[in-house]
């Protein structure tokens, strides 16, 4: 029950990847309220047309839309007030170059749907999640990216990573 008996509006828009809609891409807004002092984070897939809309009570958020193997764009400021907002086209980027690695714990093994997370530090992110063995890899571009992982009660990292014409080091 976000916001309890606030109205809701909706922010609404389109996800593209390489100009082409994406399905599936996670969009997110999160931020307070109106009033508020907790933060509130929301979200919702895009739809096969690649449009998205989500409902939030009046109030200022950062919306930020990912998908594995895209490179995100940085997150933009929305404010909600007594009306529908149109965020626009956001629009991603397919990436050609990758960072692979494993998460695991010690004296646990390796995690399972484990979240990984890289930024570059000029807005761009990548997003993947961790299969039965741990596994991750990330569509990024070349840079230097610092990469986290979450899992329920673990936080791994900050570990920054070059990338250089696909040579990760």
């Amino acid at each position: 029950n976000v916001g309890s008996t606030k109205t809701l509006f909706a922010v609404t828009g389109t996800v593209t990847g390489d100009g082409t809609v994406l399905s599936g891409a996670w969009v997110s807004l999160n931020g307070t309220p109106t009033g508020a002092t907790n933060t509130v984070f929301l979200g919702a897939q895009t739809a096969s047309n690649g449009t998205f809309t989500i409902s939030v009570p009046p109030g200022s958020y950062r919306l930020r839309a990912d998908k594995p193997g895209y490179k995100s764009p940085a997150e933009t400021a929305v404010t909600v007030t007594d009306a529908v907002v149109s965020a626009g086209t956001i629009a991603l980027v397919a990436t050609t170059q990758t960072i692979t690695g494993t998460i695991s714990i010690t004296d646990i093994g390796a995690v399972s749907n484990a979240f990984v997370d890289a930024t570059d530090g000029a807005g761009g992110y990548a997003v993947a999640q961790t299969n039965a063995a741990g596994a991750y890899s990330l569509g990024v571009a070349n840079g230097t990216w610092t990469i986290r992982a979450h899992s329920s009660g673990y936080e791994g990292g900050p570990l920054p990573v070059t990338v250089n014409s696909n040579n990760p080091s």
